[in-house]
């Protein structure tokens, strides 16, 4: 693929590839409905509780077996939910039914529904343990809790959110493994030449490496990741998360307190005097924090933070946005990386296909898109998953990372100092080298690690 300099807008039919992409394939049948049959059995060997009464909303009177029959079922979901990877476990009343989806590798799959009349039982337990008063379910309004759960010898903290409807409240409880080391930069699903763009950018002594993406696209998996490569006896690396999510030995990691008033600025105030080489700052919610951080990164430290935009540029919009002043931009930011996660083609169905003439017109018109010529030939094989008893019959396992990183070059601070807009930044980005992340999900398309629907789906036909 070559740069060109023309950039074309997307033909028609990759605007309804992508559209078509969001909603990706549910998982198999298959699957689905032997979760289902080991529910119902389940169900099936115990009393159902749904004879007892009820007192405000709340399941009371509830015999051993009720209790048996609710701390198995509770069991099997968090059994399940951690076998499959999945991120969040979603118990949601639907007025008839229960129904329980999973996230797993970005993507939210049904896997079973409950009969509704176990869904108070089932949402009163999991708040008893979360240590909440069962006698509070029902209230309208939200609450929050965390507990920490061991399944078949597996250790994870959970955090509940439930949220009130008409049917009842749906919770939703994330699952964070413990004893989970960061990946090592080469496991991230670069490619070589992004996994060398990190390794130089954590070697510098001092500057502000800002991570940008939405919600949930790996970015504290990155931070994590670029601290533990640079964590050694010789550093103090310190970091101010909202939450912690990954404990890593040899580094102080704290957490803000919003109920008593301690934020990420107060906090950051307090990690400057305790003599740190090396800052994680979670995310530079507002100006102040910013601010703090980027002058931080003048005075001899090496700053990492997140952002929440759509591309790299983005976050140097939304800094000037913030009221940061572009002087203090250009001299502390040394440069942003956008990510997105892209589902993984299984390795144990995956298969090789020789493109047809649509989805060859598709891949031209997303590469003009972005301003790329394709050679003759240069997606002549792709790769797809058959689905399988691994992958639950998707198609894909695990995630890699779309990346794009836009370094703060002498010309790229001459377009912030004068509050250049973000199509000009971006030009001069790309012809500077950059390379976008539909750039780079075009090149794991053609390498067969994922394919073009979700690579649409995650970077977009516009970025």
């Amino acid at each position: 693929m070559n740069d060109k300099d023309d950039v074309n807008p997307i033909g028609a039919s990759a605007r309804t590839a992508a559209s078509a992409s969001e909603q990706p394939p549910a998982p198999s049948a298959r699957y689905v409905s032997k979760l289902q049959k080991q529910f119902d059995s389940l169900v099936e060997e115990k009393p159902n509780p749904a004879s007892r009464g009820f007192f405000g909303g709340v399941p009371n009177r509830k015999s051993e077996a009720d209790e048996a029959l609710i701390t198995h079922v509770t069991q099997t979901i968090l059994r399940e939910a951690m076998a499959s990877r999945s991120s969040d476990i979603h118990l949601e009343p639907m007025g008839s039914h229960l129904r329980v989806r999973f996230r797993i590798d970005g993507i939210l799959e049904e896997v079973l529904t409950i009969p509704n009349a176990l869904n108070l039982f089932l949402v009163s337990h999991i708040r008893v343990m979360c240590g909440l008063d069962p006698e509070k379910g029902g209230i309208a309004r939200p609450q929050d809790a965390r507990m920490a759960v061991t399944v078949e010898g597996q250790e994870a903290d959970v955090r509940l959110s439930t949220f009130p409807t008409p049917h009842g409240d749906k919770a939703v409880l994330r699952l964070l493994p413990r004893n989970v080391k960061p990946p090592g930069i080469e496991e991230l699903g670069l490619r070589p030449v992004h996994v060398e763009i990190l390794r130089q950018l954590i070697k510098r002594p001092q500057g502000m490496i800002i991570i940008t993406g939405p919600t949930s696209s790996g970015k504290s998996t990155t931070l994590y990741t670029m601290l533990q490569a640079l964590n050694a006896v010789s550093r103090n690396i310190v970091t101010l998360e909202d939450p912690i999510e990954m404990k890593i030995p040899g580094v102080t990691q704290g957490a803000i307190q919003s109920q008593i008033g301690f934020n990420f600025a107060d906090g950051l105030r307090a990690i400057l005097r305790q003599d740190p080489n090396v800052i994680m700052v979670g995310e530079a919610r507002d100006g102040e924090t910013a601010e703090i951080a980027l002058k931080a990164a003048l005075t001899g430290h090496l700053i990492f933070t997140t952002l929440h935009t759509n591309n790299a540029l983005g976050a140097i919009a939304r800094l000037l946005d913030m009221g940061i002043e572009p002087f203090l931009i250009t001299s502390a930011v040394t440069a942003v990386c956008a990510q997105r996660l892209a589902r993984r083609v299984c390795d144990k169905c995956r298969e090789t296909y020789r493109p047809g003439e649509d989805e060859l017109a598709l891949l031209g018109a997303v590469a003009q898109r972005i301003g790329v010529a394709v050679e003759p030939g240069f997606f002549k094989e792709l790769s797809r998953g058959k689905g399988c008893e691994s992958c639950r019959y998707t198609g894909f396992k695990g995630r890699i990372l779309l990346f794009e990183t836009a370094h703060v070059t002498k010309e790229m601070k001459a377009l912030i100092l004068r509050k250049a807009g973000l199509d000009e930044m971006t030009k001069e980005a790309v012809g500077g080298g950059m390379e976008t992340l539909l750039y780079d999900g075009l090149q794991k398309v053609n390498s067969g690690e994922t394919t073009l629907d979700e690579v649409i789906r995650v970077a977009g036909a516009g970025n």
